[in-house]
């Protein structure tokens, strides 16, 4: 099998943070069973071995004091346990998030479990801010037209922008919010689309460059449902470069 080099970003006993490049599938399915990302970074972390990462000392608790001493051995023991039980590395890298396999970008895994707890509660607050950079032109299927109601506006204004695929034009440092729930396509369930049984979904857009026919954007995503960027952004007929 062909080695995968995927670059890493970061690393230490609780993180490992890399790079994941286009083309890439990030996780096992059905049809790609090796050769992902996830098959390279399982070796990887196998070559690297464990780390010497061990429990920190601490002192007693106050309250231990006055316990019989095989007690106080039973209470240090189960601490320790704990520590390792939260700090000490997971038998495999818990993966967070995923990416598209022809989207490339920061990927974060989680070592322990203290680290895999901490960063799905900012995933879920949404303190962690993802930011994409996305090439379009105007063009998309007659599939992904929206089948219910799309809006296209600006920050703190609620006027729709949005009548059909030719009526944006798109201006440089513009900002706009796209809002439409996203469901699987009834006609082909591995396609996204804007439809009245989706799930709320909001992204919002920026405008970085513009060169005819090309448009360059950073998008972040409010929500995170599948294929958000690419469904939300041909529903305003573009389609991803």
């Amino acid at each position: 099998m062909t080695t995968i080099n995927i670059p890493i970003i970061y690393q230490d006993h609780h993180l490992l943070i890399v790079n994941k490049p286009a083309g890439l599938v990030i996780h096992p399915t059905y049809k790609n069973a090796d050769g992902t990302m996830w098959n390279a970074l399982l070796d990887y972390v196998e070559q690297q071995g464990p780390d010497d990462w061990q429990p920190p000392i601490l002192s007693d608790e106050p309250e231990w004091a006055g316990a019989p001493l095989h007690i106080q051995s039973m209470l240090r023991q189960r601490r320790t346990e704990k520590q390792w039980k939260e700090d000490g590395l997971l038998p495999r890298p818990c993966l967070l998030h995923r990416l598209d396999k022809d989207t490339s970008g920061i990927v974060a895994l989680a070592r322990t479990e203290h680290a895999r707890r901490h960063l799905v509660r900012q995933f879920h607050d949404h303190s962690i801010v993802k930011r994409y950079l996305a090439v379009v032109q105007k063009g998309a299927p007659v599939w992904t037209q929206p089948r219910t109601t799309f809006t296209v506006t600006r920050p703190q204004e609620t006027v729709n922008m949005f009548q059909n695929s030719d009526a944006i034009i798109f201006a440089q440092d513009d900002e706009l919010v796209l809002d439409g729930p996203l469901q699987r396509d009834p006609d082909d369930r591995r396609r996204s689309i804007v439809g009245p049984a989706g799930q709320s979904a909001t992204t919002l857009l920026k405008v970085l460059a513009s060169a005819e026919p090309f448009t360059l954007l950073e998008v972040r995503l409010i929500t995170g449902r599948t294929h958000q960027i690419r469904a939300h952004l041909a529903a305003m007929g573009l389609s991803l470069i």
